[in-house]
C-alpha cells in the first residue's frame, strides 16, 4: 500500500468516527463536515427516512434530539479505495435510551451496517452515498 493509500484509509477511518461524534454529542453541524452537500442518505430500512442530505439533516436531528443516551460504535471497517472515490462497510452497534411520558427511561440496541461511498473533496474525504441497514434490535424500543 502506498503512503498516500494509507493516509486515505486513515481519513476515511476518520470521516466515519466523525459521524458517530457528531450524532452521540448532537452536535449536528459537524455533519456537515462528514456528507457531501448533495449526498443521497437512506435509512429507509425499517422505518427512517430517504433523500439529500440538505433535508436528512433535520431528519437526524429531530429522531436523535430527544434520547438521553445515543452511543455509535462503529466498527469492522471495509474500505475499499479507488482513486478518488472509495467504498466502505462498516458495523454499527448502538445502544439508545429515552424516557417515555411518564418518565420511565427505555434502553435498546440497535444492529447494523452502513454502506457508504465516500469522495475525496476539496475539503478532504466526503460521504457521498450512505445505505443503513438495520439487521437486530433489542430491548424495550420507545420511539420518539
Amino acid at each position: 500500500m502506498t503512503p498516500e493509500e494509507l493516509s486515505d484509509r486513515i481519513e476515511i477511518d476518520d470521516l466515519v468516527t466523525r459521524f458517530a461524534l457528531a450524532v452521540d454529542t448532537k452536535d449536528f453541524d459537524l455533519l456537515d463536515t462528514v456528507f457531501t452537500p448533495d449526498a443521497e442518505l437512506d435509512y429507509s430500512q425499517p422505518a427512517g427516512a430517504h433523500g439529500r442530505y440538505s433535508e436528512m439533516k433535520a431528519w437526524i436531528t429531530a429522531s436523535m434530539t430527544p434520547f438521553e443516551m445515543v452511543q455509535h460504535l462503529i466498527v469492522n471497517r471495509l474500505i475499499e479505495l479507488a482513486g478518488d472515490t472509495a467504498r466502505c462497510r462498516s458495523y454499527l452497534y448502538n445502544p439508545l435510551a429515552i424516557r417515555d411520558a411518564d418518565g420511565e427511561l427505555h434502553r435498546y440496541v440497535v444492529g447494523g451496517t452502513y454502506d457508504d461511498r465516500c469522495v475525496r473533496t476539496p475539503d478532504g474525504w466526503r460521504i457521498a452515498e450512505r445505505t443503513h441497514q438495520i439487521l437486530w434490535t433489542e430491548g424495550d424500543v420507545v420511539a420518539p
